[in-house]
């Protein structure tokens, strides 16, 4: 017979009786998790790689957990074939006896029986299931009203902000972004809202520099661009938005 791997655990990760919506939830958390743990232990052994790798990393990481729930629709279950009649299949399909080892292994088992008819699952609570259920919605409203929060008050600022006037920020800029090389135009702003620079947007990256930029000195303007230009070729903001959308899922 086939038994699902969910059955492998029985009553621990995904009792087969619980609601399906959580059932789901709760599959994708413990897949998560693994996938964490995954790039957490890849990060852990590559602390003396390149800054770029490590950022390949956290980015498969981050893309793998956005395409986990539509992995979990799409993909077939996975599913553990048993030998029909064996004495795995009944200690499987019938969960855990409280019986010793040896007393089990010499219990008579019929061939062509159907275990499955014979041992009924155990349903469980449908307030758990509500639990569960709520607990996620709570944190699916949390997340998404900081991510909107969030994605409005960037968008306030680069509408209120000013673009630089300096010829010598234009020009570290465009020589930078050449040598990159960086395609989609970068525009400079100065705001006054911000005591650092940031880098936002997709489709026209913007940068964001405090109202005190204009009086830096130029091998700071050399870095700041360096490093805010890298983000725009990376499409860091991009990553950024991606992993907030994650914690939705």
């Amino acid at each position: 017979m086939h038994t699902p791997y969910e059955g492998l655990f029985p009553g621990l990760l995904l009792p087969s009786a619980w609601d399906p919506v959580a059932a789901f939830l709760t599959g994708n958390a413990w897949k998560a998790t693994v996938i964490l743990m995954i790039g957490f232990g890849a990060a852990s052994l590559l602390r003396r790689a390149s800054a770029s790798f490590r950022h390949l990393v956290w980015s498969a990481t981050i893309i793998c957990l956005m395409l986990l729930p539509l992995a979990s629709l799409a993909l077939p279950i996975w599913s553990v074939a048993l030998p029909a009649g064996s004495e795995m299949g009944w200690a499987v399909a019938a969960g855990p006896v409280s019986e010793p080892v040896g007393t089990v292994s010499n219990l008579p088992i019929t061939p062509n029986a159907n275990a499955n008819d014979q041992v009924a699952p155990k349903p469980v609570d449908p307030g758990i299931s509500s639990i569960l259920i709520a607990i996620w919605a709570m944190g699916f409203g949390l997340v998404a009203s900081r991510l909107w929060i969030g994605v409005r008050r960037v968008s306030a600022m680069t509408r209120a902000a000013r673009e630089l006037e300096t010829r010598d920020w234009s020009q570290v800029s465009a020589q930078l972004a050449a040598r990159l090389p960086l395609r989609r135009p970068v525009a400079l702003l100065r705001s006054e809202h911000i005591s650092i620079p940031m880098t936002a947007g997709f489709r026209r990256p913007v940068i964001l520099l405090p109202k005190d930029a204009e009086e830096w000195p130029a091998e700071r303007r050399s870095v700041v661009l360096a490093h805010e230009l890298l983000h725009v070729q990376r499409a860091d903001y991009c990553l950024w938005m991606l992993a907030r959308l994650v914690l939705l899922c």
